[in-house]
Formats: structure tokens, C-alpha cells, sequence
């Protein structure tokens, strides 16, 4: 173990290491270590999976691991759907991400920043050098096909005008805060000229959308304003034709504050759009609700309203007659089947599979098969596709065989009574070598949100390193508290205007009921999360002096304070606590960790980001100076350039060091 922090002096020693590591495992079919922070960095994680229209292939990209931060390199891969080796199909030194098959399957049009901000690329797949068929002033993104092929849409943020270029070189660069909107807007591209054409015009900025059934509109996802608050909660529906001009509305959610819209998917008869906004008369705080309304207008309907999960990501079955739906389902994920008529369901992937997928599911285009990125308790994640004829499941990459060679504690699935009586669900990691009837030192980490919620996959990151925490002999908490998604409406709304209450409660009971089985000591307790997993670490330590450490992860510490910080102070005040600061501004007081500070005597370690939107750097400082000033033992850790969460993987191996330095401290 190092004895000071990760510095990029020793990067070329840690890389040399892991190649060495990597090539003695590869020969060794028994030899096994714990796993470590360097492979939690190096470990390949695949993204978007899009499976080819005849159904042969599957796109997917990686960002290939290093141990430095620049350049990232990420590229484009294929795999054929029979099997076999994966196939890089670009390789330029930078990011080539998103890729997306042309409607013959000939060619897939992906964004790369090679030629230094990210442009649309198209390549062929069977050979040849990509093409670059944008060079737009702005980065693009968001790209898809028109159904005929001939075109590619695509989103793209005002750039500056000639008039602000000259004033910024003269370094007459003032802002006006929240103001001088430089909206996204949608374009379209010709595939045969390159020509570009701007779809919307005035005063609205567009999030998402999806053509037509027949190419000649698209319907957006928009909002007055550029503020991510707007998006979380003053989304609406519009429709343009695709030649551009105005827009017009079709749809504005109804609720108490309209609620939260995102994902519309046109459906291929051409008659509905299929969209995921919350229930709960728009007060769930997630949109994780299939709705369904006309492309003609009229009334909206919720096709999933008593489903106890939350989907995630849904697009259509080409034939129109469902709606494929990705889900959260407790602990575990799928993939389903649903009726746009009456909202029957049929799983392709169950929840009691085992099953935790990233991101969408790619179906191709007669309908027949399925693929995703799929992973597990003991397998990190590869691409996997599902036979819809056969019911076959096949694993069709292997990415990380190194794998094989780790080591870390069991994962299972537990669930507990709150103080209330209502049935708490989370995952617990035991230590690696686990003895039955020895007490260890547990570590809860909290998950943020609080609409998010634990899965039982391969618990590798920042905020997930459990198999990292277990194989330094650790047990690991992962408790779904109330507040999480994954089990219906009510579960999601059961902790607002209550922040800090039950939720607290669910995690304390968690922790006594493991203490109840002989599997914990009671001593040696510590809790740690990020975002509001940040916030829970220091509610608790401020509530209780139960724990022994604690590592609070961009956290909130003072809500009044934070509500005039945070780039969501509408959405949050909504969402969680049912009003606004001014017209209840104790309770928001009262369940502040910085109000309690005068009880705490746990040490805690603060780690943020120094570029945090979200949960903005004072809210670390207002703790870190509280609990000095009370002669509380604790650290302040601050990472340049990151925002809400560690990219760099500097940073990330940093962070690991002194988590481990932190609770083997205080634990140990």
C-alpha cells in the first residue's frame, strides 16, 4: 500500500505493473489475488450497444483504460452476432462515441472529436477510412438517422457570435448570469451534400427528440430556458416539421409543478409518441413512468402507473405493437415488453435473472433479437444479445478476461424491517474470506438520489467500490432506503418533505439487523456516499455517534445555503420537500448537518470536486469548517476539474488510497 497519495510521477511504474500483472495472470488458471484500485481503472467498460438492422452485428465503444487522463481515447468496435473476435473499426487518438447504424446496415455514423470538437463521422463496415460529414462551429450530439437514410439529425448549442469572439479576445468577457441563453437547437445534415439545415428557431432549447415514422417531423422535448431545472420539471412536447419553422405544442405534463418529461419515441405505425414522465400527479421525482399520447394530441396515458419498478430507457418494437422498456426492478434490472393499448407486460430480460444492464436495448429490425450490455455479482459487463424466437441468451464479448483472477467478497441480496414496519431491501458484500460466526467492520455507502437505487452488479467505482472495500477484509452495506426507485410510486415518494427522517431510520435498522445476525461488531461502524449519499454520511455522523468514520462525497451540508447554490433549486425544493425554501425555511434548517454540528465527534473525511454544478464546493467547505472548529478529526480533499463525481483516473486511484488510509484507521 503507498504510503502518500497517487502522484502522475509514478503513472509509468503503475502502468508497467498492471501490463506485468495482466501477463502473468494470463498464463495462471488458479493463481487469484484481490482485487485493487488500479484494476477498478483498467477494467474495459463497454456503452451503447446498437445491434445492426439485419441483426449480424452489434456496435459498441470503450473508453480504453489508462492510468493518466489525456488524451482519453475511445473507439467504435464491432461484433458479429455468431460469435467470434471483436473488431475495432476506428482508431483515431481521441473519443469516437455513439455510433449509429445506417437504416441498409452498410455504414454507422458516430461522433468523434478527432478534428478538435465533436463532428458527425460516418464509416463503412466493410473497410475504409471515416469520413467527417459535419464541421459545424459547436460540438454536436444527440445524432439518428431519418428513416429513408438520408438524412442524420442532430443537436447543436448556439455558437458565439463573430461580434463575442473579437470582445473575448480582448478579454471583454464578462456574463451576465442566467441570461443570454445560447440555446440547443435541432438540425438535420444531407447525407449525399453535407448540407445542413437549422429545424428550430426563437426562444425554446431542445433536449431530445425523435423523427417520425415517415421523416417529415420530429417530436422534441423543449423547454423556455437553456437551466437544468427547466428540463427536470418545465419539459414539454412540441412537434416541427422537419424542413424546420415553428414549432407547436403538443403536450405540457400535468401535475402540481407539470412534473418530469424525457425520452419521446415516435411510434412506427405513426399514430403515438411514446414518452417517461413520473406519476404521482407529477410528483414522483423520477420520470420513470411509460406514457403514451397521440400524435394528434389530446389526453395522455399512463400505460405504467401501479408497475412496482421504474423504467429507465424505452424505444419501440419496429412493428409498432410494443414499447421496449428497460426497468429497474428492486436490485435488479429488465428488460420488457409493453402494450401501448393497455399496458400488458412480457420480459425479455427478468429482474430474477440476475440481470444489471447498462444502458438501452438494441433491437433490430425484424424484431427477433435483443442485444445489451449485461453484467452481474461476478462478471463485469460485456455485450450479450437475446434470441427473442429461441429465448437463447448469448454472451457475445468478453472484454475483461483478466477478471477471472480477482478475488472479493460474496454479494447477496437482504431486506429488513424499518422502524415502521415496512420491508427495506439493499445488498450486502461480505468480507473476502468470510468466516461464519467472526464479527467484521462494516462500511455503509449510500447511495445518492435520492431517486437512484442500488443494483446487484459488478460494484466497481467510485461510488460503488464495494468488491474493492471487501477485499480488504471489509463487510458492505448497500441499503435501498425509502426515497429509491425501483419499486413503484409510492416507495419513491415515501421519504419527501422528510429528508433525513425515515431514511435514516431504514439504514440504522439495516445496520442493526446486521449487527442482530453475529455478522457485524458494533464497534467498528463507519458510512460513507456521494451526492446524497454525501448528504446521509453527514446527517448521520451529526444524529448519532454510532459510527467510527465517515467519508462524505460531494455533500450536502447546509440546505438553506445549498438551495441558493445548486443549478436544481426548483426540482429539488419540489421533488423532495413538497415547497419552497421561503414558505418552510426551518424544516430545511432543521435537517441540515451543519444545525447538529455541536453532536458530532465522528471524523470525517470531505471529498469534492472543484467544478461540482450540482453540489457546489461550499457546501464542503461549511462542513469541513464546523467540524474543525468543533475539534472534530477531519480532512478536506479537493480534486481540480471534476464535477459532481471522479473522472480522472488520477483522481480516482487518489481517492481509493485514502478511503483505504481513512477507514483503516479508524476501523482497524
Amino acid at each position: 500500500m503507498r504510503k502518500r497519495p497517487f502522484s502522475a510521477a509514478i503513472v509509468p511504474i503503475l502502468i508497467l505493473l498492471s501490463i506485468f500483472s495482466v501477463k502473468a495472470e494470463s498464463g495462471s488458471q488458479t493463481t487469484k489475488r484481490p482485487v485493487t484500485p488500479e484494476d477498478n481503472v483498467m477494467l474495459k467498460r463497454p456503452q451503447d450497444a446498437q445491434i445492426s438492422p439485419d441483426g449480424k452485428f452489434i456496435s459498441f465503444h470503450y473508453t480504453e483504460p489508462q492510468m493518466t487522463t489525456s488524451p482519453r481515447n475511445s473507439d467504435v468496435w464491432l461484433v458479429s452476432t455468431s460469435g467470434g473476435e471483436v473488431r475495432k473499426l476506428t482508431n483515431a487518438p481521441r473519443n469516437d462515441l455513439r455510433a449509429r447504424w445506417s437504416p441498409d446496415g452498410k455504414s454507422l455514423a458516430f461522433i468523434s472529436d478527432r478534428s478538435g470538437r465533436p463532428q458527425i463521422y460516418l464509416i463503412r463496415i466493410d473497410g475504409g477510412e471515416a469520413k467527417q460529414l459535419t464541421n459545424q462551429p459547436s460540438a454536436v450530439s444527440a445524432h439518428s438517422w431519418s428513416p429513408d437514410g438520408k438524412y442524420i439529425a442532430f443537436l447543436m448549442t448556439d455558437p458565439l457570435t463573430s461580434e463575442q469572439e473579437k470582445k473575448n479576445k480582448l478579454f471583454d468577457d464578462e456574463q451576465l448570469f442566467d441570461a443570454d441563453f445560447r440555446y440547443s437547437r435541432l438540425y438535420t445534415v444531407e447525407v449525399a451534400t453535407g448540407k445542413v439545415t437549422k429545424v428550430t428557431e426563437g426562444q425554446i432549447n431542445v433536449w431530445e427528440y425523435d423523427w417520425s415514422n415517415d421523416g417529415k417531423q420530429f417530436v422534441i422535448a423543449v423547454s423556455d430556458t437553456t437551466r437544468i431545472d427547466e428540463q427536470y420539471v418545465r419539459t414539454r412536447l412540441d412537434l416541427v416539421a422537419a424542413t424546420g419553422g415553428a414549432s407547436r405544442t403538443l403536450l405540457i405534463p400535468k401535475g402540481k409543478f407539470q412534473g418530469k418529461l424525457r425520452a419521446p419515441a415516435w411510434s412506427p405505425k405513426g399514430d403515438q409518441i411514446a414518452y417517461l414522465a413520473s406519476g404521482g400527479d407529477g410528483m414522483e421525482p423520477y420520470a420513470g413512468r411509460i406514457w403514451v399520447v397521440s400524435a394528434n394530441g389530446g389526453q395522455p396515458k399512463n400505460l405504467t402507473e401501479n408497475f412496482l419498478g421504474t423504467f429507465t430507457e424505452i424505444s419501440w418494437m419496429p412493428s409498432g405493437d410494443q414499447i421496449v422498456g428497460n426497468a429497474i426492478e428492486g436490485v435488479y434490472n429488465s428488460v420488457l415488453l409493453v402494450s401501448p393499448n393497455n399496458g400488458e407486460m412480457k420480459a425479455v430480460f427478468a429482474a430474477n435473472e440476475n440481470t444489471v444492464l447498462q444502458g438501452a436495448a438494441s433491437v433490430n429490425s425484424d424484431g427477433k433479437i435483443v442485444a445489451v450490455i449485461k453484467e452481474d455479482s461476478t462478471h463485469p459487463a460485456d455485450v450479450w444479445l437475446k434470441e427473442l424466437s429461441t429465448n437463447k441468451l448469448i454472451q457475445v464479448t468478453k472484454l475483461n478476461p483478466q477478471s477471472e483472477q480477482w478475488e472479493w467478497g460474496s454479494s447477496e441480496v437482504i431486506k429488513w424491517k424499518a422502524s415502521d414496519g415496512l420491508e427495506i431491501e439493499g445488498i450486502l458484500v461480505k468480507p473476502l474470506n468470510y468466516e461464519a460466526g467472526k464479527r467484521y467492520p462494516l462500511i455503509t455507502i449510500v447511495h445518492g438520489g435520492p431517486e437512484a437505487a442500488d443494483t446487484n452488479g459488478f460494484l466497481f467505482g467510485v461510488s460503488r467500490g464495494a468488491f474493492l472495500l471487501s477485499a480488504r477484509g471489509y463487510a458492505v452495506l448497500m441499503p435501498n432506503y425509502r426515497g429509491s426507485i425501483g419499486r413503484g410510486v409510492a416507495y419513491a415518494m415515501a421519504d419527501q418533505g422528510d429528508m433525513g427522517g425515515k431514511e435514516f431510520t431504514d439504514i440504522m435498522a439495516g445496520i442493526d439487523d446486521l449487527i442482530k445476525r453475529g455478522l457485524v461488531d458494533e464497534n467498528r461502524l463507519a458510512i460513507c456516499g456521494w451526492s446524497y449519499g454525501g448528504y446521509m454520511t453527514a446527517w448521520a455522523v451529526t444524529q448519532t455517534n454510532r459510527f467510527r468514520a465517515g467519508i462524505m462525497g460531494a455533500g450536502i451540508s447546509n440546505w438553506v445555503s445549498f438551495m441558493s447554490q445548486t443549478d436544481i433549486p426548483y426540482e429539488n425544493a419540489e421533488s423532495h420537500w413538497g415547497h419552497q425554501l421561503f414558505s418552510n425555511p426551518k424544516i430545511y434548517a432543521e435537517r441540515s448537518p451543519v444545525d447538529h454540528i455541536s453532536k458530532a465527534k465522528t471524523p470525517v473525511m470531505i471529498v469534492h470536486g472543484a467544478a461540482d454544478p450540482r453540489v457546489p464546493l461550499a457546501q464542503g467547505h461549511e462542513f469541513y469548517s464546523r467540524l474543525r472548529f468543533q475539534g472534530v478529526p477531519t480532512t478536506f480533499v479537493i480534486y481540480p476539474r471534476e464535477g459532481h463525481g471522479l473522472a480522472e483516473p488520477v483522481h480516482q486511484l487518489d481517492y481509493f488510497e485514502k478511503t483505504f488510509v481513512w477507514f483503516d484507521k479508524y476501523l482497524k
